[in-house]
């Protein structure tokens, strides 16, 4: 009897789009933050103006700017790491080194560390088959 095993799916194309997306995702909201900035502007305006009630532009204001804080921390927090895991994954699914994914990195950063098990996960998800370890020893290779 024979034992037959699965080929692993080479899934890169999709991690492509993904990065794509992420990118695409991360200029939308800039273009929602440039948005909501200008009518701030525009709401602070009629406020000096005097051409609304001063507690109801001051809460729209006020609202606006809650607004643009949670989409610049979810680009800068969430959209951005979760991109930088991806194309590091996509690295160590071509054979790349870290040197070659990332030519500025400092040797060996606590966040890269930790991001070695959403690496790992992405990595798998789209064809590879790793490990938190064998991440984390991809890369801790000599620069």
């Amino acid at each position: 009897m024979t034992i037959t095993t699965v080929p692993s799916v080479d899934r890169r194309v999709e991690l492509r789009v993904k990065i794509k997306s992420l990118a695409a995702e991360s200029r939308i909201i800039r273009l929602e933050e440039r948005r909501i900035r200008a009518a701030i502007a525009r709401s602070e305006a009629a406020l000096a103006a005097g051409k609304h009630a001063a507690d109801e532009v001051t809460a729209s204001i006020a609202s606006a700017r809650l607004r643009r804080t949670s989409l610049q921390l979810h680009r800068t927090n969430d959209v951005r790491s979760e991109c930088r895991a991806s194309l590091l994954a996509y690295a160590l699914l071509r054979g790349r080194t870290l040197a070659q994914a990332e030519p500025m990195t400092p040797p060996l950063t606590a966040a890269l560390l930790q991001r070695a098990s959403r690496v790992s996960t992405i990595a798998n998800r789209f064809g590879g088959q790793t490990t938190g370890e064998s991440v984390l020893a991809w890369m801790r290779v000599p620069r």
